[in-house]
Protein backbone atom coordinates (compact mmCIF):
# COMPACT_ATOMS: atom_id res chain seq x y z
CA UNK A 1 0.00 0.00 0.00
CA UNK A 2 1.23 3.49 -0.82
CA UNK A 3 1.10 6.12 1.94
CA UNK A 4 0.76 9.77 1.04
CA UNK A 5 1.51 12.86 3.11
CA UNK A 6 -2.03 13.04 4.50
CA UNK A 7 -1.59 9.63 6.09
CA UNK A 8 1.48 10.77 8.03
CA UNK A 9 -0.08 14.07 9.06
CA UNK A 10 -3.28 12.38 10.23
CA UNK A 11 -1.51 9.54 12.04
CA UNK A 12 0.78 11.92 13.91
CA UNK A 13 -1.37 14.96 14.61
CA UNK A 14 -5.08 14.44 13.94
CA UNK A 15 -7.30 13.60 16.91
CA UNK A 16 -10.47 12.96 14.88
CA UNK A 17 -11.62 9.70 13.30
CA UNK A 18 -9.23 10.35 10.38
CA UNK A 19 -6.31 10.22 12.78
CA UNK A 20 -7.68 7.14 14.53
CA UNK A 21 -8.07 5.34 11.18
CA UNK A 22 -4.55 6.30 10.13
CA UNK A 23 -3.14 5.02 13.43
CA UNK A 24 -4.99 1.70 12.96
CA UNK A 25 -3.40 1.34 9.53
CA UNK A 26 -0.04 2.25 11.06
CA UNK A 27 -0.46 -0.53 13.65
CA UNK A 28 -1.16 -3.04 10.84
CA UNK A 29 2.00 -1.93 9.06
CA UNK A 30 4.07 -2.33 12.21
CA UNK A 31 2.50 -5.78 12.69
CA UNK A 32 3.59 -6.92 9.22
CA UNK A 33 1.58 -5.34 6.39
CA UNK A 34 3.88 -3.92 3.74
CA UNK A 35 3.69 -0.24 2.83
CA UNK A 36 5.71 2.27 0.87
CA UNK A 37 6.12 5.97 0.39
CA UNK A 38 8.66 8.19 -1.33
CA UNK A 39 11.04 10.95 -0.37
CA UNK A 40 8.85 13.57 -2.05
CA UNK A 41 6.00 12.58 0.26
CA UNK A 42 8.23 13.17 3.27
CA UNK A 43 9.17 16.55 1.81
CA UNK A 44 5.48 17.41 1.67
CA UNK A 45 5.00 16.23 5.28
CA UNK A 46 7.81 18.56 6.36
CA UNK A 47 6.36 21.51 4.46
CA UNK A 48 2.92 20.96 6.01
CA UNK A 49 4.43 20.68 9.48
CA UNK A 50 6.42 23.90 9.08
CA UNK A 51 3.39 25.73 7.64
CA UNK A 52 1.29 24.60 10.63
CA UNK A 53 3.88 25.64 13.21
CA UNK A 54 4.96 22.08 14.07
CA UNK A 55 8.63 22.65 13.32
CA UNK A 56 9.68 21.46 16.80
CA UNK A 57 8.28 17.99 16.03
CA UNK A 58 9.86 17.76 12.58
CA UNK A 59 12.96 15.69 13.35
CA UNK A 60 11.18 13.21 15.60
CA UNK A 61 8.31 12.73 13.15
CA UNK A 62 10.56 12.06 10.15
CA UNK A 63 12.85 9.78 12.15
CA UNK A 64 9.81 7.84 13.37
CA UNK A 65 8.59 7.44 9.80
CA UNK A 66 11.97 6.08 8.68
CA UNK A 67 12.03 3.73 11.68
CA UNK A 68 8.59 2.24 10.95
CA UNK A 69 8.93 -1.50 10.37
CA UNK A 70 7.65 -2.75 6.99
CA UNK A 71 7.62 0.76 5.49
CA UNK A 72 9.87 1.27 2.47
CA UNK A 73 10.85 4.83 1.57
CA UNK A 74 11.69 5.04 -2.13
CA UNK A 75 13.96 7.69 -3.53
CA UNK A 76 13.36 6.95 -7.21
CA UNK A 77 10.10 8.87 -7.22
CA UNK A 78 9.72 9.08 -11.00
CA UNK A 79 10.24 5.35 -11.45
CA UNK A 80 7.89 4.57 -8.55
CA UNK A 81 5.21 6.86 -9.95
CA UNK A 82 5.46 5.44 -13.46
CA UNK A 83 5.24 1.86 -12.12
CA UNK A 84 2.16 2.80 -10.13
CA UNK A 85 0.54 4.47 -13.16
CA UNK A 86 1.25 1.37 -15.26
CA UNK A 87 -0.42 -0.86 -12.68
CA UNK A 88 -3.46 1.40 -12.40
CA UNK A 89 -3.85 1.67 -16.18
CA UNK A 90 -3.45 -2.11 -16.58
CA UNK A 91 -5.96 -2.76 -13.79
CA UNK A 92 -8.51 -0.35 -15.31
CA UNK A 93 -8.05 -1.83 -18.79
CA UNK A 94 -8.57 -5.32 -17.37
CA UNK A 95 -11.64 -4.12 -15.51
CA UNK A 96 -13.05 -2.47 -18.64
CA UNK A 97 -12.61 -5.59 -20.76
CA UNK A 98 -14.31 -7.74 -18.10
CA UNK A 99 -17.17 -5.26 -17.86
CA UNK A 100 -17.77 -5.37 -21.62
CA UNK A 101 -18.05 -9.19 -21.66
Amino acid sequence: MYLDANFFIFSNFDQTSKGENARRIQEKIIAGSKAMTCALTLDEVMRVMIKNKRKEALRETIEDIYATPNLAVHFESKKLLMNYISKVVTRKQGHSSRASN
